[in-house]
C-alpha cells in the first residue's frame, strides 16, 4: 500500500462506473453488460471500442443498459493506443458520468462475485485505487526505445531461418537491438537500447492494466498524465506500456493510497504471454482470490464455467 503522507483516504461512494475495453465478440459483451447490470443495478457502463456502430450500436447497447464510447482511435492491444485509449475514456467518464468510482475491465472479463457488495466494501475501503500485484519486471521494457516495424508476413519456414540468422549473424547488435513479436499477429517490433537511461526507471512499475479507482485516484492519474509530456513520451516508447504507465502514476503518487490487488483473476503458465482461457476448473481459484472478475472468457471454452458462476449467484445471473 502506498502510503498516504499527510492526506486523508478518500471516502469513496455509491456511483459506480464499469468500464468495458471491447473489440470482438460482441455476444460476449451483451452477456457481460446484462451480468453487470443485474449484479449491481445501480452502476452505469461504458463500452469502448474503436470498431464503428456495425460492432455495438448505441441502441443495442442500450438495450443492454449500457452507453457506447467510440472516438476512433483505433488500438494495437499492447501497445501505447491502449493506454491512449484509457485515458481518452476515462476523460469521458469523468465528464459525463461524474462517477465515485471506475472499474476497468476488458469484454473477456466475468464477474465471478456478487459485484454490489463488491462494491461498497471497495467504497468503505479508504483507498483510492486497486492495482495488480506484479510478480516480475523486465528490464529490457524500459531500457529500450521500442517501435513497431511494417506489417509484412513470411512463410513459417523463412521465418525459421531468418530467426536463425539473426541469432547467428546478428549475435553482436544484440545487446544493442531486440526483435518481438506483437500480440494477435499484429506484426514485429524493435527495442534499440536506450543512450540515456529511462527517467522513470526507479518508480517504473509492471503490473495489470485493469484497475478500479476512486474519484480522487482518477483525477489524479488524470493530472499526472497531462502535466509531464516528456515522461509520456518516454513510456509511449516503452515494451507493453499499458502494463506500465498507469500503475507507475498511481503507485508513485503520495498523495493517494493504493492497494496492490486485482480486478480481474487470470491464469498465467509459464513464461506464456496471454493468458489462458477460463475453464470450469478455475473457477474455484478466481472466487476465492477476491477479485470480481476473472478472464480471459473465451467463446465455446468457457462456456461451462460461465455457467457454473451463474449458477452459484441465484437472481444474479446474465439476463436473456
Amino acid at each position: 500500500m502506498t502510503p498516504a503522507g499527510s492526506s486523508t483516504p478518500s471516502s469513496g461512494g455509491d456511483r459506480f462506473c464499469y468500464v468495458v475495453m471491447c473489440h470482438t465478440d460482441a455476444p460476449l459483451v451483451e452477456r457481460l453488460v446484462r451480468r453487470i447490470r443485474a449484479s449491481h443495478p445501480g452502476a452505469v457502463v461504458v463500452l469502448r471500442h474503436d470498431r464503428g456502430p456495425g460492432f455495438i450500436s448505441a441502441a443495442d447497447a442500450a438495450a443492454w443498459g449500457a452507453q457506447v464510447f467510440d472516438s476512433g482511435l483505433r488500438i494495437v492491444w499492447g501497445g501505447w493506443t491502449m493506454v491512449a485509449a484509457t485515458l481518452e475514456v476515462f476523460r469521458h467518464v469523468r465528464d459525463t458520468v461524474d462517477p465515485d468510482w471506475v472499474v476497468l475491465v476488458s469484454g473477456h472479463d466475468y464477474p465471478v462475485r456478487p459485484l454490489a457488495p463488491w462494491a461498497a466494501q471497495v467504497a468503505g475501503s479508504g483507498v483510492d485505487a486497486l492495482v495488480a500485484p506484479s510478480d516480475e519486471t523486465q528490464v529490457n521494457r524500459y531500457s529500450h526505445r521500442w517501435s513497431p516495424l511494417p506489417r509484412w508476413r513470411v512463410p513459417r519456414p523463412v521465418h525459421r531461418v531468418l530467426t536463425l540468422a539473426w541469432w547467428r549473424i546478428g549475435f553482436p547488435l544484440q545487446r544493442t537491438v531486440v526483435f518481438d513479436e506483437l500480440p494477435r499477429g499484429n506484426g514485429w517490433i524493435v527495442g534499440v537500447r536506450r543512450h540515456r537511461p529511462f527517467p522513470d526507471a526507479e518508480r517504473y512499475t509492471q503490473a495489470g492494466q485493469w484497475v478500479t479507482l476512486s474519484r480522487r485516484g482518477l483525477s489524479r492519474v488524470l493530472a499526472a498524465d497531462a502535466a509531464d509530456p516528456v515522461r509520456r513520451r518516454e513510456f509511449s516508447r516503452t515494451r507493453i506500456p499499458d502494463e506500465s504507465y498507469l500503475p507507475t502514476l498511481l503507485l508513485s503518487d503520495p498523495e493517494i493510497v493504493v492497494e496492490r490487488r486485482r480486478t480481474s483473476w487470470v491464469r498465467f503458465v509459464g513464461g506464456e504471454p496471454h493468458p489462458r482461457p477460463l475453464t470450469e476448473t478455475d473457477v474455484e481459484a478466481a472466487v476465492a482470490s477476491g477479485a470480481p472478475f476473472a478472464r480471459k472468457v473465451v467463446p465455446g471454452v468457457s462456456d461451462v464455467a460461465l455457467q457454473r458462476i451463474d449458477a452459484a449467484a441465484p437472481g444474479v445471473g446474465s439476463a436473456g
